[in-house]
């Protein structure tokens, strides 16, 4: 016999089941006395085990790594040989490098990590702009620090300087909100105070500002309130 019939067993033994049993029988021939069809006997609720609860929480959302105070670095990739640099962001840069292998015939390097947030990615992204190839890959330049070029490797240090970076990053982020909010502005509709404004500019740029046959430079409809000639 197994444990769990055993406490079945036991448990169909106690006084509170016997008490149940009882119970039903007693509610079925009341039932049957007041002979009221569609009667059903009351039914009463057994005592139901607790289940013990485990002593610790587990907390069914993820953590969020992005979250957390890790590190983070601005890398510039390329070929061994020279060629494209690849300028990102990432957490891990060696994972980030083998990703990057697995789909590039050459052998790809770090030539460059710089400790920053995506903020200075960006901005390096504007800097070399004109230089942009696809995506975030973009052509060597000779201050591109640590890659090769046709006169050699890159001595450049300009991003070795903990503040100047800070500075980047804050730059970037102004010009990032710049940005959002003249394309929030060009896409609202102009008001109607807006629209008044600019129809005064324009009608302030055709009119002439003084009368032509007085000089006075006050109007009323059109026509000069003090000579009253329609000569403006």
């Amino acid at each position: 016999m197994n444990q769990w019939q055993e406490e079945w067993i036991e448990y169909h033994d106690s006084p509170d089941w016997k008490r149940w049993e009882r119970q039903q029988a007693k509610a079925a021939k009341k039932a049957q006395r007041i002979k009221v069809k569609g009667a059903k006997p009351k039914l009463i609720e057994t005592k139901q085990i607790a289940q013990p609860q485990p002593t610790t929480q587990i907390s069914k959302h993820k953590p969020n790594i992005r979250s957390s105070n890790r590190q983070s670095y601005v890398y510039f990739i390329q070929a061994r040989s020279g060629g494209p640099v690849k300028i990102g962001w990432t957490y891990s840069p060696d994972r980030r490098l083998k990703s990057l292998q697995s789909a590039s015939p050459y052998k790809l390097v770090i030539r460059k990590l710089v400790p920053g947030t995506q903020r200075l990615e960006h901005y390096l992204h504007q800097r070399y702009e004109a230089y942009r190839l696809e995506g975030e890959w973009f052509e060597v330049q000779t201050d591109m620090p640590g890659c090769l070029h046709a006169d050699g490797l890159s001595t450049a240090i300009w991003l070795d300087d903990e503040v100047k970076v800070k500075l980047f990053e804050q730059e970037s982020q102004e010009a990032r909100e710049a940005a959002q909010e003249y394309q929030r502005r060009k896409e609202q509709p102009p008001t109607r105070r807006q629209g008044t404004r600019v129809f005064d500019q324009v009608v302030a740029d055709l009119v002439p500002v003084q009368c032509t046959s007085c000089g006075s430079n006050r109007r009323f409809q059109g026509r000069c309130a003090d000579c009253d000639l329609q000569s403006w």
